[in-house]
């Protein structure tokens, strides 16, 4: 006869692998599936993006203003994934990059998509470039070939004062599905990077976390987005995103999703149909 301690003891750990299976695979399923997931973490008032391409490619754009990112990370990945492919940081405010530090000592990076030209703007910046660095991850040309990216050259608006007008602008395409990433991009940086932007996209991150001065007509009339999702934190001080953002959004018939409502927001697509998780 089994002892009663050892059967209790049994009966634990068989629970806990149990819970740990249910965690698990819903995880492991998405990830190793042939489509395209993309992820819009609550990381509060910040950006983080996480795409796994349908070949399992991992694009983490932006990391956030606090560790939340790595939680994120956590609970859509499987635990025994440790890779980033590659890190794209749109530029270089802290709720952009603050949770990308902890991320490049907790993965293992593959290379990251920066310009380290310019002067460091806070301390944040300083640390974030240390680290990367140290591991001899920064790059230029990080996601040439994997996601089309833009970048201003007018130097009247690159040269600004405001690290804003120098966001990275990206589109991930799988097939027929196509997702625009605009980091903080005000308006003159979306009006010079527009006539390289050639298709119609069906989500667009909407820039600078629905400010007004983000908010541009000719960009949605020319792309068409059906969805447009705000990265944002729940009453924040800046009373993001302007009422006048949204309805514009609205009036042109696009669906708006916002972090700080719904929580992180994934889209799922295999190329050609798609679908929105809140």
């Amino acid at each position: 006869m089994i002892p009663a301690k050892i059967t209790k003891t049994i009966l634990i750990v068989i629970t806990l692998f149990l819970i740990g299976v249910f965690n698990e695979y819903p995880k492991y399923k998405d990830y190793y599936d042939d489509m395209s997931h993309i992820y819009f973490f609550d990381v509060g008032q910040g950006d983080s993006i996480l795409i796994k391409t349908f070949d399992r490619k991992l694009i983490l754009i932006d990391g956030g203003a606090n560790d939340d990112v790595i939680f994120r990370i956590s609970e859509v990945l499987p635990f025994w994934i440790k890779r980033i492919d590659y890190v794209v940081v749109t530029h270089p405010h802290a709720d952009h990059i603050f949770g990308l530090i902890s991320v490049i000592n907790q993965y293992d990076v593959g290379c990251v998509q920066y310009d380290d030209s310019l002067p460091s703007i806070s301390k944040v910046e300083e640390e974030f470039r240390s680290v990367s660095k140290e591991r001899n991850l920064l790059s230029s040309s990080c996601i040439d070939g994997v996601m089309e990216n833009y970048k201003v050259n007018s130097s009247e608006i690159a040269d600004s004062d405001n690290p804003n007008m120098r966001s990275i602008i990206s589109v991930y395409t799988y097939k027929d599905f196509d997702v625009l990433f605009t980091g903080d991009a005000e308006i003159p940086v979306q009006t010079e990077i527009l006539p390289f932007l050639s298709k119609d996209i069906e989500i667009i991150k909407v820039p600078h976390h629905g400010s007004k001065d983000s908010f541009y007509t000719q960009l949605l009339f020319a792309l068409r987005p059906e969805v447009a999702v705000i990265s944002v934190g729940k009453d924040n001080k800046y009373h993001l995103p302007s009422k006048d953002t949204i309805d514009g959004y609205e009036g042109l018939g696009i669906k708006v999703l916002r972090t700080d409502f719904s929580g992180s927001i994934e889209v799922i697509s295999d190329g050609n149909l798609w679908s929105v998780v809140e």
